[in-house]
This record gives structure tokens, C-alpha cells and sequence, in this order.
């Protein structure tokens, strides 16, 4: 991670953890960092001026807005401190205050010598994955490579694609958000699969839907989900499972406890940390 801050790294790491937590996104958290360190938001440039810079990009950011990709060291940035201000005040965030941000570079003298060049994304990944699912004779689709969202309205969304897709495998890419209440253990992949989990639960005891036998998969592609599980599996098997061990699906969500629930099943995928960061890849499969 590229980081010089503006303000003491102690207090840098603690705004970043508030921002985890809050429920922004990808957009509104690079906002804030843009503000607070002198190197994103085109800062590298104004550093390396006026030398020939460059750049490839391996995008974690759903929409491959190169300006929002790493916070966009090599990209003129579109937003002010105005922009950061605003979404302080709508996460409510207690860390960072108006005299910490600082405004990235505007000038176009800087911006004039650089060629940003985009070598890797979601949709890459996503490519390959509907490629082995149809070498595998499952007809498959890419539903979007932009996905976002709270997980609970997401879950919800993908539910019904499943439901009603023609193909049974559809792939997902893109980046959710959790604000999270409570204490325990977990990150967005995680959690998003247990929301779909308690979504399809649902659809069955109120009869909405005769068999909800889906399997989703969703994991971070750099291997770590706020957690040692890169994401997590979850299907009919997983709901027997915690049935049998009397595991509340309500209560771990209340506590945002993802990863011990899915311990307990068994279900956590584990990779360790691997070298590529392109956002969150989703499995979706109609078992029918």
C-alpha cells in the first residue's frame, strides 16, 4: 500500500478502521483518503514532476474509475475537500476533521506527462471463470462486473437473478458494504453469503419458492476477507449443518459474526494471502 499521510499514521490507521466499519464505499472511503495523504489523488505526479511516469493499473474498484483505483496516485482527481466533508458528515465519522484534509493537485502541468494504462480487472477474472464454467458444460453468464451495494439488499438482489436466470450459473463481480453494529468477526463476502443464506430460508417457509437448492460462493480475490477466510460457501448443505448445531443465523447477523458461524459449518474458504487484488468475485449455481 502506497501511503504518506497528511496526519500521524496512528491517526491515519484509526480513520481507516472507522471507515470499514461505516458502511461507505469504495468511492466515498478513497475520497477521504485522497484528502488525507499527500501522494493519492494525483499527489505521486506532483512529486515526480516533470518526469515521464508510466502507470499499470490492476483494478479493485468496481467501474474501473482509474481516478478511484488506489485512490489514483497517477490520476487527476475529480473530487475537493468539499466532496469529503460531505461524506464525513453522512458517515458521522469521529476521526478525521476539516483541518486534517488537504486538496490534491489541480494543476494540468502535472497531469500532461503521464500514460495510465489499465492491465487488470473484476471483469478479467470473471472472463475466466464463465470460460471454465462453460469447459465444464454449465451455461453460464456475467451478470455484472459493477455489483454494489449493502449486503442484505444485495443478497436479496441476487436471490431473485438466480431464481429466474435461464442459465444456472451466473458470476458476479464488484465490491459490497457492511455497516457494521456489532462485535464479532467477519468481512462483506462472508456476511453476504449468510444474508443469502437467511434470504432463500425465508423464501421457503413462506412457501415463495418450492426448493431454494442454491449454492453461492463469494470471496475476496486478494485471499483475505477482513479475516483469514478469503469468503465462504453456503448452500443447502451449510443450512443442515447449522440446523443440526443450532446456529441462529439472526443473531450472527445482529453481531456481524460471520466468520465464526461459518467455522462452525465448516464452510470459510481459505487461500491465504494471494498477490492480485481485483475486487470480489461471486458464484451463484442453481442445483436443480
Amino acid at each position: 500500500m502506497l501511503v504518506y499521510p497528511n496526519i500521524p499514521l496512528k491517526k491515519y490507521i484509526q480513520v481507516n478502521q472507522e471507515l470499514l466499519k461505516s458502511g461507505a464505499n469504495i468511492y466515498e472511503m478513497n475520497t477521504i483518503r485522497k484528502h488525507l495523504d499527500l501522494v493519492k489523488g494525483g499527489g505521486l505526479l506532483k512529486i515526480l514532476y516533470p518526469a515521464k511516469v508510466i502507470s499499470f493499473i490492476f483494478s479493485d474498484v468496481p467501474g474501473n474509475d482509474l481516478s478511484f483505483i488506489a485512490s489514483g496516485p497517477t490520476v487527476k482527481d475529480k473530487t475537493n475537500i468539499t466532496d469529503a466533508l460531505r461524506i464525513i458528515k453522512k458517515y458521522k465519522l469521529k476521526s478525521v476533521r476539516k483541518e486534517d484534509l488537504i486538496e490534491t493537485p489541480k494543476e494540468e502541468k502535472y497531469f500532461k506527462n503521464v500514460k495510465n494504462i489499465l492491465a487488470l480487472s473484476n471483469l478479467t477474472a470473471l472472463r475466466a471463470m464463465k470460460e471454465k464454467a462453460e469447459s465444464l458444460g454449465l451455461k453460464a453468464k456475467i451478470l455484472t462486473d459493477n455489483l454494489k451495494g449493502d449486503v442484505k439488499e444485495v443478497a436479496k438482489f441476487l436471490f431473485q437473478e438466480i431464481k429466474r436466470s435461464k442459465e444456472k450459473v451466473l458470476i458476479v463481480g464488484g465490491e459490497t458494504t457492511v455497516k457494521v453494529k456489532g462485535k464479532g468477526k467477519g468481512g462483506r463476502n462472508q456476511e453476504l453469503v449468510l444474508w443469502f443464506l437467511k434470504t432463500q430460508t425465508y423464501a421457503y417457509l413462506t412457501q415463495t419458492y418450492e426448493d431454494p437448492n442454491f449454492i453461492i460462493i463469494s470471496i475476496n480475490s486478494d485471499g483475505w476477507d477482513n479475516t483469514e477466510f478469503a469468503g465462504a460457501i453456503g448452500d443447502k448443505l451449510t443450512l443442515e449443518k447449522a440446523e443440526k448445531l443450532k446456529l441462529d443465523i439472526d443473531k450472527f447477523l445482529e453481531n456481524n459474526d460471520s466468520f465464526h458461524f461459518f467455522e462452525k459449518t465448516k464452510d470459510g474458504i481459505i487461500t491465504g494471502r494471494l498477490p492480485v487484488n481485483v475486487s470480489d468475485l461471486i458464484i451463484l449455481y442453481r442445483a436443480d
